[in-house]
């Protein structure tokens, strides 16, 4: 232990206000010392502190002084080690628990005043930590601390936990089961169709039922052991781990990588709270990224030390969270806040918003007492400057203050303490069905919700300025690696579209990340095995499920389905704007909300589909045969309770009752509804027109219709990328999240009251990176023809399509997309490509540009090292294979030690790939003495070993460090002072 060092970080700490004092600070040396007495009694076998610190061991240090706290006489003797003369240990462990944490912060450089409390801190785990704090804090609004029985986090993170736990426990114990009756009562438990909440799937217990008897019998055999084997927590969790891998192995394909962690880590988390926790991987991914910056568990199978690492993570949350002082009692507790904090569903939970009947109520209130009266009896939020809230029924017409009716409508008692609920009213009531505007009653966007922005008024142009008409563009840019390519396809992508360039580097590729989050910029990459099924189109085998569009229904069997390219992708997207041409702008957003819809299983139930475009209806096949017209299922309680009556023992994750209440009560005329084809696609987009209504089939299936007006329905299925940032779920009903959805896509696709100033369809670019890599005619096929200017769609009398090889689908390229290559010269010239393609796109050479570099750095002439580099390759090769500029710039080129590393780790591997490891050539290209080096490289002889006198060989190496004349003697021939060396050198 650093005995004096950490007495003098003690110095500058502050307690209460002021300065540790010497007495204070010799005691917490002593506690430490003794705790270094009793590091073999809690398992460490390092000498010291430094050495438990240096291994990373802290916080399982931290750990299990906690668990002695809190039984100490589960280790008597290193209890007895800490506080050998106390009769009760506890208050002496908890003093070297605390100096322990001190020591801890003091090994890990922490400033000795460190406030985890604060909002913000210097590294990204301390600003990780702060965001999910107050993440947390918005959500959970009434917390004290995680031991209260009460209040928001106890409803909803850890009573339905502490019941399923209490219950686990007590399986785990029953001995007049079987182990395999044992683990499957254990995993029914812990399985979500019993309580919303729970961490295990029920997909996969589907598809447990359908396995052989062996393989279930295997399966709950390891849960049991999971939850009863007495073994450390790591050595279980890869025994697990294993034992559900060899099960994958043998063929339960349901037991993916992040299902595998989910069980073996949630059934511990179930019986060792302290040791671990339930799981979801994409909870703890995101987490783990946000704090640590990489993704826990990343290898295909279970890893002890990926294992190690996420315990450290949550044994060093649960610390931060006990400097907070928010006493959590286990890991659990540690999980619950990283669901609270991470969860990006977490605002679009269907309670979360108040009932219509409520807000009606308010607005009544608020008509009765007058504003100024009501502001008097619910004081705290002042006059609204921006946001008011519209009135319907018989309110029609009035507006209201949106604050203060939004928590008179939730019930909140504090309304004085102002507003602390994690939506903004506005948001609240905006989910509510009502609009929101401002003090004229106009509509105004909703805070936070961007998809909700109006559109903005178009931009004028002067009379001096004439439409713009884009002829469609074929181009490449091809060049030697590193001459800035990709940077000129983004400059090019933005001219195309935008019909200009922004000034400067940032500005470029910030309006091009714009083009590409709104879908007119995609990019592929080419490679040796890239084909047409790849890029246009080509037969998939696909299961029931995979097309069913999110029916919620596990299909069997498979068949091949003609599945879109990325090219064909584009150009649907591309033909849409095109036939939209001229008639966008009108079409008002704000205030809507968007809602994912299954109509029938793509491919299985298409006739469901093409029943609701005829009839102008959507239909949901959840629900019964039950009429939910009554105006009591307004609430979703009334829904629940109903299906009760269906289906005993039903909880609110019942998909009858989750996909029944957005698509009965929480869908409002107005709202748009995007019909589904899979998880990556949309065929149709729709407006609601009208209320749900009961009209039952033979069938007894899709009893459930709302009329709608058909916005939009494409000739082919459109990506779902294209407006929404992630692919649908399964789930047949249910509504976007607001931050994914792309509004300026949507809108696009939406034909609208207005028209456009100039007719011109919106302009479309493809990127295809490393265009020569695959074989060019092979994957373009009949796309060599389409792609022709005179040949697209929109341009004239000599528009062409073909019939598709595949699909039979009638296909051309519409005129509004544009491509754009690049290529890589030093791996194939353009005189190898197909002649067909050469004529039909544009060559554009990026050569190297050394007068971008600065002339001289450190004394390193850069300007002239690059152009003497070129020089020589060409010569000994060809101008293909010159060397960028791109290499020596930005970091690249900062400094003599970056020119350096910039060589030997850039520079020099091409050159050896250049010249196929004849390293003559190499040094000939550095400028290297004949047969010598010494500045770049060094060069010994081989002797011959088989004693034959054969000619001796030369041996290179690169040098660990350059010479300091290198790159003087790279660019020309040094002075005659030099003698030998010079004569050498020329």
């Amino acid at each position: 232990m650093r005995d004096s060092e950490f007495r003098d970080w003690l110095a500058q700490r502050n307690w209460n206000g002021s300065p540790l004092t010497k007495t204070a600070r010799g005691t917490r040396l002593s506690w430490l010392r003794a705790l270094e007495r009793a590091l073999p009694n809690l398992g460490f076998a390092e000498g010291g502190l430094d050495e438990v610190h240096a291994s990373g061991g802290s916080h399982l240090l931290l750990d299990r002084l906690r668990g002695l706290y809190n039984d100490w006489n589960s280790n008597a003797s290193a209890a007895r080690k800490l506080a050998p003369e106390a009769e009760n240990p506890r208050g002496q462990i908890g003093n070297v628990l605390a100096a322990a944490r001190l020591y801890s912060h003091f090994a890990e450089g922490r400033d000795p005043n460190y406030d985890f409390r604060a909002e913000s801190g210097g590294d990204r785990f301390a600003a990780g930590i702060a965001k999910m704090r107050e993440t947390f804090l918005h959500r959970m609004y009434d917390f004290e601390d995680m031991s209260r029985e009460e209040g928001e986090f106890w409803d909803t993170e850890k009573s339905y936990k502490y019941a399923a736990r209490g219950e686990v426990v007590a399986l785990s114990a029953r001995s007049d089961l079987t182990e395999e009756e044992r683990g499957k009562a254990i995993y029914d438990r812990l399985c979500q169709s019993t309580i919303q909440g729970l961490p295990l799937s029920w997909r996969t217990r589907a598809e447990l039922g359908k396995a052989p008897s062996e393989i279930r019998s295997r399966f709950y055999r390891v849960v049991a052991g999971l939850a009863s084997e007495q073994r450390p927590a790591g050595d279980l969790a890869e025994w697990g781990a294993r034992a559900l891998e060899q099960l994958r192995a043998e063929g339960f394909a349901a037991l993916r990588r992040g299902e595998v962690l989910n069980i073996v880590l949630s059934i511990l988390g179930s019986v060792r709270p302290d040791e671990c926790c339930w799981f979801k991987i994409s909870i703890f991914d995101k987490g783990a990224m946000l704090l640590l910056g990489k993704r826990l568990f990343p290898s295909a199978t279970f890893v002890r030390a990926e294992f190690d690492e996420f315990q450290a993570l949550l044994l060093r949350v649960r610390d931060v969270l006990e400097e907070w002082e928010w006493q959590p009692e286990s890991l659990e507790d540690v999980q619950g806040f990283f669901w609270v904090a991470l969860d990006e569903h977490w605002d679009t939970d269907w309670g979360a918003f108040p009932d219509p009947e409520d807000v009606d109520a308010a607005m009544a209130q608020h008509d009765e007492l007058g504003p100024e009266g009501f502001g008097s009896k619910f004081p705290g939020f002042g006059t609204p400057t921006q946001f008011w809230v519209l009135g319907k029924g018989q309110h029609a017409g009035n507006i209201y203050p949106s604050k203060p009716i939004a928590a008179v409508a939730m019930g909140w008692p504090s309304i004085n303490g102002g507003w602390s609920r994690p939506d903004s009213a506005c948001s609240l009531l905006h989910r509510a069905g009502y609009r929101i505007v401002d003090a004229e009653g106009r509509p105004v966007p909703v805070p936070n919700k961007p998809y909700l922005q109006p559109n903005a008024e178009p931009e004028v142009d002067s009379p001096a300025m004439t439409p713009r008409t884009p002829t469609p563009t074929n181009l490449i840019l091809y060049g030697p690696p590193g001459t800035g390519k990709t940077y000129r396809t983004a400059e090019e992508a933005v001219h195309l579209i935008d019909g200009t360039i922004p000034v400067g580097r940032e500005a470029v590729r910030s309006r091009y990340d714009q083009l590409v989050d709104a879908g007119q910029i995609r990019l592929v990459t080419f490679h040796q095995n890239y084909s047409y099924e790849d890029f246009v189109e080509g037969l998939r085998p696909v299961t029931g499920s995979d097309s069913g569009g999110g029916e919620d229904q596990p299909g069997t069997g498979f068949r091949l389905e003609a599945r879109r390219g990325i090219f064909r992708e584009i150009c649907a997207v591309a033909e849409e704007a095109r036939k939209n041409a001229g008639r966008r702008g009108g079409f008002e957003l704000a205030g809507r909300r968007v809602f994912k819809m299954s109509l029938g299983r793509a491919g299985l139930e298409d006739h469901i589909f093409h029943a609701a475009i005829e009839g102008n209806y959507i239909v949901l096949g959840w629900g019964g045969d039950v009429d939910w017209s009554p105006p009591q299922f307004d609430q979703w309680s009334a829904i629940l309770e109903r299906w009760r009556d269906e289906m005993p023992g039903a909880t609110g994750s019942d998909p009858n009752v989750v996909q029944m209440w957005p698509f009965r009560s929480a869908m409002k005329d107005g709202d748009l509804v995007i019909v589904s084809e899979g998880n990556s696609h949309f065929r149709a987009i729709a407006e609601v027109t009208g209320p749900y209504r009961f009209e039952p089939t033979d069938e007894r299936e899709y009893n459930h219709r709302r009329t709608v007006r058909w916005l939009l329905v494409p000739d082919e299925p459109l990506p779902v990328e294209t407006i929404y940032g992630k692919n649908f779920m399964m789930q047949s009903c249910y509504q976007l999240k607001d931050s994914l959805l792309k509004q300026e896509a949507l809108a696009r696709l939406l034909p609208g009251a207005g028209t456009t100033a100039d007719g011109v369809p919106d302009q479309f670019v493809l990127i295809v990176d490393e265009i020569n890599r695959a074989n060019v005619s092979k994957v373009f096929g009949e796309l060599i023809t389409l792609i022709e200017p005179d040949k697209r769609l929109g341009s004239g009398p000599e528009q062409l399509a073909a019939k598709l090889p595949y699909s039979g689908d009638t296909f051309g390229v519409p005129d509004n997309l544009h491509l754009i290559g690049t290529m890589n010269t030093a791996d194939r010239s353009i005189a190898l490509l197909d002649t067909a393609l050469r004529r039909r796109f544009l060559f554009r050479e990026v050569a190297p540009q050394p007068e971008l570099l600065d002339e001289e750095v450190e004394g390193v002439p850069l300007r002239r090292v690059l152009e003497t580099i070129n020089e020589r390759i060409e010569y000994l090769i060809d101008r293909d294979h010159r060397i960028g500029h791109a290499f020596f710039m930005g970091e690249g080129g900062s400094s003599r030690a970056a020119i350096d590393a910039t060589m030997r780790d850039r520079v020099l591997p091409l050159l050896q790939e250049y010249f196929f490891e004849d390293w003559s050539r190499v040094a000939a290209v550095l400028g290297e003495p004949r047969g010598r080096g010494g500045f770049f490289l060094d060069c010994s002889k081989l002797k011959d070993p088989t004693g034959t006198d054969g000619e001796p060989r030369l041996s290179w190496r690169v040098r660990e460090a350059f010479a300091e004349d290198a790159y003087r003697r790279l660019v020309g021939p040094l002075p005659e002072s030099d003698g030998e060396a010079a004569d050498d050198f020329a």
